[in-house]
């Protein structure tokens, strides 16, 4: 009788060693067969998976940025204060970059490829990234703004793209800025002289 195989398992195996070798050599210079000998598989089981090279380089970065999402999803809904969940992001964001430090430039790498491409399912899911980000940094400036920890006035210069709305607004805000919550899709900011802890007297 044939062992049953994860199938799910088995492809998550396959991007985990495919990510190990574009970062070694380069996506060009990287050919199906580095990555059948790093997984000790052969090259024909890689296509029972994915169908080209190119799918297989998107499967890897799709994995990445669906881990990013998650974590942040997690630690956000376990907190309950707007900014544990600011911290929470920042956290996420700066555990997930340095455990893949050495594989960063696969990160670079993978953004001039969607450029490239004729493929639009990789601007796409950079795109779905940057979604969510933007999504969430403006929920939780609501947030920021219903606790009293922003003055809605100054809230509203950063929800609707993430800047200020003018040069002038962008010089007079930069200075207050002392947390940025980043990654290389969007950000979030978090304007300190306007959180403050709020009071009886504070209304917004």
């Amino acid at each position: 009788m044939p062992a049953i195989v994860d199938k799910a398992a088995k492809r998550a195996e396959i991007v985990r060693h495919a990510a190990d070798v574009f970062s070694r050599y380069g996506y060009n210079a990287t050919k199906m067969q580095d990555i059948a000998n790093a997984a000790d598989i052969g090259k024909g089981t890689i296509y029972e998976y994915v169908r080209t090279k190119e799918e297989l380089f998107l499967a890897v970065y799709d994995a990445w940025m669906s881990a990013y999402e998650t974590l942040i999803r997690e630690r956000v809904a376990a907190c309950t204060d707007p900014l544990a969940k600011v911290d929470a992001i920042r956290d996420s964001a700066v555990e997930f970059y340095t455990s893949r430090a050495e594989q960063a430039p696969l990160l670079l790498e993978f953004w001039a490829h969607a450029l490239r491409t004729d493929n639009p399912a990789f601007l796409e899911r950079i795109t779905r990234t940057r979604t969510f980000l933007r999504d969430l940094g403006s929920k939780l400036t609501r947030e920021l703004v219903a606790a009293g920890w922003v003055r809605n006035s100054h809230a509203s210069l950063w929800l609707r793209d993430g800047s200020p709305k003018s040069m002038h607004d962008r010089s007079q805000t930069s200075k207050q800025v002392s947390a940025t919550v980043s990654s290389s899709h969007g950000s979030l900011k978090v304007v300190p002289s306007l959180c403050k802890r709020p009071s009886r007297s504070v209304r917004v």
